[in-house]
């Protein structure tokens, strides 16, 4: 904890130290170009108080939420890009560099963040602007081209990408230009048209060198908001021990099957189905026509109390048939909140691990005993496609049912463990972190759930887990 506090101490020193170089370099500047263009007092004001907002809103958007950035010394490029803005904008009013200006925002843009790109670009403008007192077709012209180079930033890798670029550089230049000039080409040659174009590429491959030399540096920064970084670590180390672990919870609490009481109805369908079990299950969807009223009436059966496969369950793997029975009955609530078959979502959450209780390949052995007992074969798909690291759900019933079991297996995972290793995550980051990590990896792809009741879902889960409704 110590060592969190510390470090979050550095970052924010790293931030202050960052508005600090900012400030310092841009007021500098400016007082000492107000020298040398005998600058009156408004428009030094005027220049100060850009400045100081620009440097407000750039900080305030790095800890922010919505800030995201890959690059390890991200800090360090804004502090540069915005200074070389300022810089450049007001040499600019002296000598006349053109392009060169844009370097100092492309730079954030190729590195760090294209959105506060735009805001150095408007601070370099604008500060052109009174420098040289350009006129508003002269700014729109350069907010144009920046916000084309600052676009096409991302492209910034190899050789036939910067070739591409230069081309589209060149010919948005060019037709700029033109327009400007209103297509007079006398004018256009008069313009600076060759040293707009120079500058331009001269800046572009200026963050081109620099993006390849640094370009290993990218990746060693983990894609989160700046001011969560350490929560966001310890969801995703926490995620990963979670889905390491689950399936050690529900594993069958009779170690030795040689000392265990023997289930006739089990043993018998083992013995049968040995030579089976080493089939490979085939992965498609079974498939068969039945009434609806026949289906109610095979998992009602399935489901009472006094069948004799889910009393043995219970009697011989109490731990597997007490976690099944938490997520038979949290399916069937969430497969009525979004009117899928809630009977159907809570027989197959309650025999979604049968298979457990023959041996450590479930799903396989699932499927067979299913089959031996002369299961609804929707029942049959849900213990075959409930797992995201087997298959994917091809209905709201399987999908409902994966789900509840992952929160369930992790909740039961984080209780399991105390002291240093101890895992916690909040209601939010347990079930958006199973969720998303489902939706990304396209296993949901064909699940018959829409987006809307995705939504509806993830709502119902987190309500629960806070409630304590899957405890």
């Amino acid at each position: 904890m110590e060592d969190k506090v510390a470090s979050t101490n550095h970052y924010r020193l790293y931030d202050n130290l960052m508005a600090l170089a900012m400030a310092v370099v841009g007021f500098f500047t400016v007082f000492v170009f107000s020298f040398f263009k005998e600058m009156s007092f408004v428009e030094v004001s005027r220049a100060v108080l850009f400045l100081f907002l620009l440097t407000f809103i750039t900080v305030f958007y790095i800890k922010s939420s919505k800030f995201q950035c890959t690059f390890k010394h991200y800090r360090w490029v804004i502090a540069a890009g915005f200074c070389l803005s300022v810089v450049f904008s007001f040499i600019n009013g002296i000598f006349d560099i053109y392009f060169l200006w844009i370097t100092g925002a492309v730079l954030v843009a190729s590195f760090v963040d294209i959105s506060l790109s735009f805001f150095i670009a408007v601070l370099s403008i604008f500060l052109m602007s009174v420098s040289t007192g350009d006129p508003t077709e002269a700014m729109v012209y350069n907010f144009i081209m920046c916000a084309i180079v600052i676009m096409v930033s991302k492209f910034f890798k190899g050789i036939k990408n910067l070739i591409y670029v230069c081309i589209i550089l060149i010919s948005c230049n060019v037709t700029l230009k033109l327009i400007t000039c209103s297509f007079d080409i006398n004018r256009l040659m008069d313009s600076g048209l060759i040293y707009d174009i120079a500058t331009l590429l001269g800046a572009v491959l200026f963050v081109f060198i620099l993006h390849s030399v640094l370009s290993k540096d990218t990746e060693e920064k983990i894609n989160v908001p700046a001011k969560e970084s350490f929560d966001a670590v310890e969801t995703i180390i926490a995620m990963e021990e979670i889905e390491k672990n689950k399936e050690q919870i529900n594993m069958p609490s009779l170690a030795d099957e040689n000392t265990s009481a023997k289930s006739p109805v089990i043993e018998e369908t083992k013995a049968e189905t040995t030579k089976e079990a080493k089939a490979e299950v085939k992965e498609e969807v079974i498939a068969e026509d039945k009434s609806e009223e026949k289906l109610i009436t095979e998992l009602t059966a399935i489901l009472a109390p006094e069948y004799k496969l889910l009393a043995e369950f219970k009697e011989k793997c109490p731990d597997i048939y007490a976690h099944s029975l938490k997520c038979a009955s949290i399916s069937a609530k969430a497969a009525a909140l979004i009117d899928a078959d809630d009977l159907l979502a809570r027989a197959g959450a309650m025999y979604h691990e049968i298979g457990k209780t023959v041996s450590a390949n479930y799903i396989k052995e699932g499927i067979i005993l299913a089959k031996k007992n002369n299961f609804p074969v929707e029942v049959i798909n849900i213990i075959k496609e409930h797992n995201s690291k087997v298959g994917a759900p091809k209905s709201p019933e399987s999908t409902i049912v994966m789900l509840s079991d992952s929160i369930l297996s992790s909740l039961e995972f984080m209780n399991s463990t105390s002291g240093e290793k101890k895992i916690s995550l909040s209601p939010e980051k347990l079930v958006n972190g199973i969720f998303d990590s489902r939706l990304q990896t396209g296993i949901l792809d064909s699940c018959g759930i829409s987006l809307a009741d995705y939504k509806t879902l993830k709502t119902f889960y987190i309500k629960a887990v806070k409630e304590g409704g899957m405890a």
